[in-house]
């Protein structure tokens, strides 16, 4: 079965952000709780977003976190394939 679109972008962004913070996580020797504390949020929502339960997390919420950590993020709306748009 096909995912909805909205938690499609969320895993998306969270493979992510999990990357990056894992990356750093790494460089840098930090705990999740030392994450957590420099981000402002709890431990278990840190340890939630290294799992990428994405269901747990609302995409504005990902998109602020990521720009936080530095990432860029950007969303392009286009119609879908064949519906009569000057782009098909």
């Amino acid at each position: 079965a096909d995912l909805p679109a909205d938690l499609r972008l969320r895993r998306e962004l969270i493979q992510r952000i999990a990357s990056v913070l894992q990356a750093r996580m790494q460089r840098e020797e930090l705990t999740l709780r030392q994450v957590a504390e420099m981000l402002g949020v709890s431990h278990p929502r840190i340890a939630d977003l290294l799992a990428k339960r994405a269901e747990r997390f609302s995409l504005d919420w990902l998109a602020l976190l990521a720009v936080q950590l530095g990432l860029n993020v950007r969303m392009r709306v286009t119609r879908p394939y064949g519906t009569g748009g000057a782009s098909d």
